[in-house]
């Protein structure tokens, strides 16, 4: 598969992922990135921007585990389901304290 065939393969994961027409090219780059290219990524963008379709893109393009570390319970709680529902296939783990597991 060439480079076009696999950033058109991860612009229509992002859309699954979603519902945007079309994923924004900083998305499409970092995916491509983590995934063919194996470098390490920094991804700076706005609220809003899609930062977490880029992980959940990641975790569904690969057999990978991934790791998100959340500052803020409720965001953690909203990731975990929102990759629940982006990744049907994905298994998230939200850890909430040292003791507890959800």
């Amino acid at each position: 598969m060439d480079e076009n065939a696999r950033k058109k393969r991860i612009n229509d994961v992002i859309y699954k992922i979603t519902g945007a027409k079309e994923a924004r090219q900083g998305q499409v780059e970092a995916v491509y990135r983590l995934v063919h290219q194996q470098k390490d990524t920094v991804l700076v963008a706005a609220t809003g921007y899609g930062k977490s379709a880029v992980l959940y893109a990641f975790s569904a393009l690969t057999i990978l585990t991934t790791v998100q570390i959340v500052p803020l319970t409720k965001l953690g709680e909203n990731q975990r389901d929102d990759i629940t529902r982006a990744v049907p296939s994905s298994k998230p783990v939200w850890i909430n304290k040292p003791e507890r597991l959800e």
